[in-house]
C-alpha cells in the first residue's frame, strides 16, 4: 500500500508472513514482517523517474532485530531500471550492507509482463549476488 502526497512525498506500507529472517538459522516467533517506508518520488526527463525512501524493517514480538535502509532508485520508460541501498546494520546484522540491483519489464499483453532482474549485496567485506 502506498499513498502519494504534495510535491512527489511518497509513504507506505506491507507486511509478510516470515518464518525466518536471513541472518538467523532459527525460526522467528511470530512469523510477521511489517515494512513502513517515506521518501520523495519525481520526474527526473520526460520517461524517467527517480525514488529516494528510506525503510524500516521491523518484526513485531519476535526476536529477530529490525533494522533501516536508504534506496535511491531511477527507472525509464517503466521498463528499465536500477537500485542501490545502504544500511548500517542491514539484514538485522552488526555490519553495514549494500544491495546494487537491476531490472528489465518486458509486456506481453495488458495485464501480464515478464520481469528480469539481478543484483549484487555486499555485507561488510563480503559479497552475494
Amino acid at each position: 500500500m502506498e499513498g502519494r502526497f504534495d510535491q512527489g512525498f511518497v509513504m507506505g506500507a506491507w507486511a509478510a508472513n516470515v518464518d525466518r529472517q536471513w541472518s538467523y538459522q532459527y525460526a522467528l516467533s511470530s512469523h510477521v514482517e511489517l515494512n513502513l517506508f517515506a521518501g520523495m518520488d519525481f520526474g527526473c526527463g520526460s520517461e524517467c523517474r527517480a525514488r529516494v525512501i528510506v525503510t524500516s524493517y521491523q518484526y513485531p514480538g519476535s526476536d529477530a532485530r529490525n533494522w533501516e535502509e536508504a534506496t535511491a532508485s531511477v527507472s525509464f520508460a517503466e521498463r528499465v531500471g536500477a537500485s542501490l541501498s545502504w544500511s548500517p546494520r542491514g539484514l538485522g546484522i552488526n555490519r553495514s550492507t549494500r544491495t546494487l540491483e537491476g531490472w528489465y519489464v518486458q509486456p506481453l499483453s495488458r495485464a501480464t509482463s515478464l520481469e528480469f532482474d539481478g543484483g549484487t549485496l555486499h555485507i561488510g567485506s563480503a559479497e552475494y549476488w
